[in-house]
């Protein structure tokens, strides 16, 4: 890479532990370049989740981003050839597979269903669109570019982010929220679904761009995604943990928590949000206090049982 490691800094969430279950094969199997696969079949299973029919293994742009980031952090302590490979290799796969269907901005396509979530909308017939995805992209994109000093890499990462001006309903990723504000969702529904780990990796990939370029108009959709983000962080609050969506409210098992603290962290320090820094750490001692804890997992398994008899009725008579 021709940047020294101090000029393109790591990313500021870790991602070891999904990185080592991507080189385990635990998501699913390389393909022959080397990029990472994700077997929902075997997924879902593993899960516990049921869907009719065969979903397959696909490419997924969120574990394509993860497993560039974790061989970014690699290279940036061991400066071996592999790593820079593999993530340079990830970066030109979003080059190669960013379309642009309904002039919103460049997207990546998720073709395969989520049998566990609410229909979801779609941005064309038979595929659907993610913040999430878009957002990460981004901060691969901003950092080969950092290092390879590709254009290209710059240009998609602009237009990755140009959906998060456009509303769910019309080929974007963003939810309007009363006052002007917005909401970036990872997965596009109707009613929203407000995934919070989802939202927060999007609008980090936007302030990353946003840290080496200026673009006014996404300046501009940053403050309405922070001011979004601070609106709605109050009803993600449980007391003794935090709640994964509010369409469903699923509480937000032990990871899941443990990355909207860093997520919050990360992206309070980049915009400087008092609010965000003081909910990341007060949920960060959450974690260290044993009756929390207790709350926490069995909060947890009791909305799992809900969903799980939701999902299978005849239980309720058996």
């Amino acid at each position: 890479m021709q940047n020294s490691r101090t000029n393109i800094p790591v990313y500021p969430i870790s991602v070891h532990d999904i990185f080592q279950r991507i080189l385990t094969q635990d998501y699913g199997p390389f393909d022959a370049a080397g990029l990472p696969l994700v077997d929902y079949d075997r997924l879902f299973a593993r899960n516990h989740i049921k869907h009719a029919g065969k979903i397959g293994t696909h490419y997924t742009p969120v574990t394509l981003a993860f497993f560039a980031l974790g061989n970014f952090a690699q290279c940036n302590f061991h400066k071996l050839d592999l790593f820079v490979r593999r993530f340079r290799e990830v970066a030109e796969w979003f080059l190669q597979y960013q379309v642009e269907a309904r002039n919103t901005g460049g997207v990546w396509l998720h073709r395969f269903p989520m049998p566990h979530l609410p229909v979801l909308l779609e941005y064309v017939p038979g595929a659907w669109i993610s913040a999430m995805a878009q957002g990460l992209a981004v901060s691969v994109l901003v950092r080969a570019y950092h290092a390879f000093n590709k254009k290209q890499f710059l240009e998609s990462a602009r237009r990755a982010l140009q959906p998060f001006q456009y509303s769910i309903f019309d080929g974007g990723v963003a939810y309007a929220l009363p006052n002007d504000q917005l909401f970036l969702e990872e997965f596009p529904a109707n009613p929203p679904m407000h995934v919070l780990n989802g939202a927060l990796f999007a609008a980090l990939g936007l302030a990353e761009y946003l840290q080496i370029v200026e673009d006014e108009a996404l300046a501009r959709v940053y403050q309405k995604v922070l001011a979004g983000i601070r609106t709605l962080l109050p009803r993600f609050e449980t007391g003794y943990g935090s709640l994964y969506d509010l369409r469903r409210r699923q509480i937000a098992n032990a990871g899941y928590h443990d990355l909207h603290v860093q997520l919050l962290r990360a992206l309070g320090k980049l915009a400087d949000e008092k609010e965000f820094l003081a909910t990341s750490q007060r949920w960060r001692t959450y974690r260290q206090s044993r009756v929390k804890r207790s709350c926490h997992w069995l909060a947890e398994r009791a909305w799992a049982v809900r969903r799980r008899m939701q999902f299978n009725p005849a239980r309720k008579s058996s």
